[in-house]
């Protein structure tokens, strides 16, 4: 907590302020509003400024802490600042907009510090010099075409109780033909695909009151985030060499970013065909297939299938437990059958289970295919590459990064010694746990079981 917990002047009057701040066409305008009773009776934010009015008050009703407040302060007058500029605001909102960011310049001259010494000597009003809310001049004369506070929502993050628009950019590079895209006669050579819309679907996060209020007092002591989470890679070897053996350097990653999941699939003959679907793989002659990091090989022994022969059995169950592994399902639900499986196979090499080192070095990743005669012409090798990334987050500055690694013994003693009931994103980098997309989908690296129920992971437990 700061060193002015509520005796600030400013915030002293606004705690005791018996009128209610209303502003045209905003139902939250102010602290001393009746907070309580319009989020009890459901009252809707009218626009993104009302929502970050909302927001504001909300943390002032929350704490009385003057660097919590001061944070608020900062994000309303950011958010202020962006409906200002934005070409979808109303003139209304605008004018309020205006009001709402001279007001918290305003109080954030003040400073709100006005308080008593332990002495009881009152201590002076201090006065902050704040830049102009307008446009300020640079040297030569010219102006600046953004307004010289570039706060929070400047940089574009989200910050607790508003959401801040950011632009979003979807690349799409489209190949010279789209006879990879379907299956067709000689007939149909020139047939096109046409894409008339393209819907992105970009899921956001919502916190609630309570949340948010936890959240603004973590934000004062300018923390680092960690965020795990899975990154996936394509790799293609264009052209097989014709024989019966290859050894392909697929890449070289750090201990870091190591592979956890390898997906290999073979086709022949397929590309830029129209009679022919790339939607499935077509090389059936595979005997055994293997992957190296540095000198340890997954899987330990050999595979022994048969293609040719129907002998898929250990194949096909490294593929129908993928989702088991990598969702942390009970039950899984392939796509393909046994039977489709032997005419169109894929590999799937689980490397979840592997030994953590406590080198640094880079991690060379290996991948061996043996077939039965030699791989036939014009043959394509894909390899997508599952791994493990940390990004640390800044918030209050907005810079990202990647994590740093944690050797085992630092993992393994964060894990022993973090609350089991909440862990915070730092433990779960730290212990091992990687995050799989959902919430309650984060799985301990060693005895790969969720977060929720895995209270005990010692050596014993480790492959």
């Amino acid at each position: 907590m700061g060193p002015h917990r509520g005796k600030g002047l400013i915030d002293f009057l606004v705690d005791h302020n018996p009128f209610n701040l209303t502003l045209p066409g905003l139902n939250y305008c102010g602290p001393g509003n009746d907070l309580k009773s319009q989020i009890a009776r459901n009252i809707s934010p009218t626009n993104p400024l009302d929502n970050a009015c909302r927001a504001h008050d909300i943390a002032y009703e929350n704490s009385k802490d003057s660097s919590v407040r001061r944070v608020a302060d900062q994000k309303l007058l950011g958010a202020a600042l962006e409906r200002i500029k934005s070409s979808q605001s109303s003139f209304l909102e605008k004018v309020g907009a205006a009001t709402v960011a001279a007001a918290m310049k305003g109080k954030m001259m003040l400073g709100g510090k006005l308080g008593r010494r332990k002495s009881g000597q009152l201590k002076r009003l201090q006065v902050r010099s704040m830049p102009a809310l307008g446009r300020r001049k640079r040297r030569g004369g010219k102006r600046r075409s953004i307004p010289s506070r570039a706060t929070l929502a400047k940089r574009g993050i989200v910050m607790p109780g508003a959401y801040v628009a950011r632009r979003g950019e979807l690349v799409l590079m489209r190949a010279s033909n789209d006879y990879n895209l379907f299956k067709g006669g000689a007939d149909n050579s020139a047939s096109t695909l046409i894409l008339d819309k393209i819907s992105w679907v970009v899921p956001q996060v919502k916190l609630s009151d309570e949340e948010r209020a936890k959240l603004y007092n973590s934000l004062t002591r300018d923390p680092t985030f960690f965020l795990p989470f899975r990154c996936h890679e394509l790799h293609e070897y264009p052209q097989l060499p014709s024989s019966s053996k290859i050894s392909w350097n697929v890449k070289v990653s750090t201990q870091i970013h190591k592979p956890r999941y390898l997906i290999v699939a073979l086709y022949t003959k397929l590309r830029n065909e129209i009679t022919g679907s790339m939607t499935l793989p077509s090389v059936t002659n595979l005997r055994n297939a293997k992957l190296y990091l540095n000198d340890e090989a997954f899987p330990l022994q050999d595979m022994q299938f048969d293609l040719k022969n129907g002998k898929v059995a250990e194949l096909y169950e490294a593929y129908a437990r993928f989702q088991n592994s990598f969702y942390d399902r009970d039950n899984s639900q392939p796509i393909l059958n046994r039977g489709t499986f032997a005419d169109h196979p894929i590999i799937v090499i689980d490397m979840s289970r592997q030994r953590e080192s406590v080198k640094t070095g880079a991690v060379d990743v290996r991948l061996e295919l043996e077939s039965i005669d030699n791989f036939p012409a014009n043959t394509i090798c894909y390899a997508l590459l599952f791994h493990d990334k940390i990004v640390s987050y800044g918030p209050l500055n907005g810079t990202s990064k990647n994590g740093p690694y944690y050797s085992e013994q630092d993992r393994a003693a964060t894990f022993h010694n973090w609350p089991h009931t909440a862990p915070t994103p730092v433990d779960l980098a730290r212990a091992g746990f990687y995050y799989t997309g959902r919430f309650d989908m984060c799985r301990c690296a060693y005895c790969n079981i969720e977060v929720g129920r895995c209270l005990t992971c010692t050596e014993s437990t480790k492959p």
